[in-house]
């Protein structure tokens, strides 16, 4: 116990004298110590991996918004080429023609006009020389497009049939506007029935 003891700690730094330079020692399998570790020339060499690795995924994600739209493009330029519109017509050539189908743009009808709304075209209303910006010319209650087209009465006239009563008192009573026989039915089934 006593050699234990009295046992000094050596001093591994004994041998060097101040102010001198330290041999560094080659790592090798006899050394039981590692070496120390070296710090690299490229220590800058992380942030440049992040940098390439954007670049390549911005890239990548360019080339497939591309690949993308010329997709579409394609889609839409080949594959509705069959797909027609409401005003489009496919005429399509005779057998021994050699030309490709052509489409055909109808030109879309136009309403004819109606000043007043009346239910008379104002072609019409010239032809029968009603008033285009009245819808009841003769002031009897009936439109000119009931006068002409139902009961066919005169729309000039408010009394057509001329017996004392306007045009629409003899609807409304359910009488023949036109017909001046007292009581004649607008309508009679008798009559309708005999005409079939």
């Amino acid at each position: 116990m006593d050699n234990e003891n009295n046992k000094q700690i050596e001093d591994i730094f004994e041998d060097i004298k101040p102010g001198a330079t330290i041999k560094k020692e080659k790592y090798s399998s006899e050394n039981s110590e590692k070496p120390p570790i070296k710090p690299s020339k490229n220590s800058n060499k992380g942030g440049k991996d992040i940098f390439v690795l954007t670049a390549r995924l911005l890239i990548i994600f360019s080339i497939i918004i591309i690949i993308g739209f010329g997709g579409l493009y394609l889609w839409h330029k080949f594959g509705n080429e069959n797909i027609l519109t409401e005003d489009e017509v496919l005429i399509k050539p005779a057998d021994n023609a050699t030309s490709t189908p052509s489409v055909v743009v109808k030109e879309p009808k136009e309403k004819p006009l109606d000043t007043d709304t009346d239910g008379l075209t104002d072609t019409e209303e010239r032809q029968l020389g009603t008033r285009i910006d009245s819808s009841d010319t003769d002031q009897d209650g009936l439109s000119d497009r009931l006068e002409v087209k139902i009961y066919f009465t005169n729309p000039l006239n408010a009394d057509t049939d001329q017996d004392g009563m306007s045009d629409r008192e003899e609807v409304e009573k359910g009488l023949n506007p036109d017909d001046p026989t007292p009581g004649a039915k607008l309508f009679d089934l008798k009559e309708e029935i005999e005409k079939l």
